[in-house]
């Protein structure tokens, strides 16, 4: 069964049908994020690393109605409007990732809703059920940093 995340405080445009995530099991997608401000509901005025770290902090702020955090990102495909700001928006981006980085799809566009300038569209998955396993006495001993339940 698909569990919906909606009414998520920073949704400027909710009166248009879509849902900021749906969850069916572990499975987390989290549809195109803006960068828009949750308390003004409008564009966030600024370059490309400004617009990227609201639309990835609009991201955690869905993740979190799911109590996951960026670890749990698997993929992540960023849309811009202009590809000569990619190593700014990549700044920007890596910040909120400290050991593992999803695999990204970046593609540039002529334009998109609000006039901004990237939208990111994410995938995670819930692993703590699986942590929880891993941690007990369960998993392999050969140090490889890997537990192999369910393998």
């Amino acid at each position: 069964m698909l569990q919906e995340c909606t009414n998520i405080k920073h949704t400027a445009d909710a009166e248009h049908p879509y849902s900021d995530g749906l969850r069916l099991g572990d499975f987390i997608w989290i549809g195109g994020q803006y960068p828009i401000d949750g308390e003004t509901g409008k564009l966030v005025e600024g370059d490309i690393k400004a617009q990227t770290k609201k639309a990835m902090e609009n991201i955690l702020c869905i993740l979190k109605n799911y109590e996951l955090n960026a670890d749990h990102l698997t993929r992540m495909t960023i849309y811009m409007t202009d590809m000569d700001e990619y190593d700014d928006m990549s700044s920007a981006y890596g910040e909120f990732f400290h050991n593992i980085y999803p695999t990204r799809t970046v593609v540039g566009v002529n334009a998109l809703p609000h006039h901004a300038k990237i939208e990111i569209e994410a995938y995670a998955l819930d692993t703590r059920a699986l942590e929880v396993l891993c941690e007990e006495d369960c998993c392999d001993d050969d140090d490889d940093g890997f537990c192999s339940i369910g393998v």
